[in-house]
């Protein structure tokens, strides 16, 4: 089994009591060690993963190396929290909190200097998605990142996740999802990017039922997944599809 990755997003959800009944109910349960279990908890609960032989990530990280910047958290920080991963480009950061490309270039770049592997998220709104442009957006969502052709792409995760399939419900056909994973290769080959071999993975209303359809998908390494990473025994489900389906 080629190595995969299940990505718990959580997002500001949880809570002390929560998180604890969450780590004893993972440390019952053992997965092929080809697939990597990696939970994205709001930052208040990373520190209860230490020590835990759980790989976790940040939903978030500052663009500052340090300073007077009230209320965030450095990737300085996060590194002494263990996190192995950080969360870059969400749809909801860029929709809800306004950050564009060249903020989030700064923290895909930030968080490779500091040792930790981002996952940036790239992904079109419903409206570019039905004027059938989302190869172009996803090529300028890549393009803000090619800092350096012979560096950017290595050590990092690009997941693709359409912003009207989050949370409605909704996912691309298998088609659709295969052909957004052809058309990031072939803007990586244009970026003359000396790292083409980049994980990809899925997320927007990912499932234990739609889980087999996006797990078959060629070039597919795993998938990034919210609502239903909150319930444990759901998450538990859908790694058992990938690794027995």
């Amino acid at each position: 089994m080629k190595k995969k990755w299940v990505m718990a997003n959580w997002k500001m959800n949880g809570s002390k009591e929560m998180v604890d009944g969450y780590i004893s109910e993972l440390q019952q349960h053992s997965w092929d060690n080809q697939l990597e279990l990696v939970i994205f908890p709001p930052m208040i609960y990373l520190q209860q993963f230490m020590g835990k032989n759980l790989h976790v990530g940040a939903q978030n990280v500052s663009s500052e190396s340090s300073g007077a910047f009230t209320g965030e958290v450095s990737a300085r920080m996060l590194k002494e929290l263990d996190c192995d991963y950080v969360l870059v480009g969400h749809s909801e950061r860029r929709q809800n909190f306004k950050e564009d490309n060249a903020i989030i270039a700064k923290k895909f770049h930030i968080v490779k200097e500091h040792g930790m592997i981002p996952v940036i998220c790239i992904g079109e709104t419903l409206k570019e998605y039905q004027l059938g442009k989302t190869r172009d957006v996803l090529k300028l969502q890549l393009e803000c990142l090619n800092k350096d052709a012979d560096f950017s792409f290595k050590e990092c995760i690009i997941a693709y996740e359409p912003a009207w399939a989050i949370g409605s419900g909704l996912t691309p056909t298998r088609h659709e999802i295969a052909q957004v994973f052809e058309d990031i290769q072939n803007i990586l080959y244009e970026l003359k990017s000396a790292f083409l071999d980049v994980p990809m993975l899925y997320g927007g209303s990912v499932n234990e039922i739609n889980i087999q359809m996006i797990d078959s998908i060629e070039n597919c390494s795993g998938v990034l997944i919210g609502g239903a990473s909150l319930k444990v025994k759901q998450l538990l489900e859908i790694l058992k599809c990938i690794t027995c389906c």
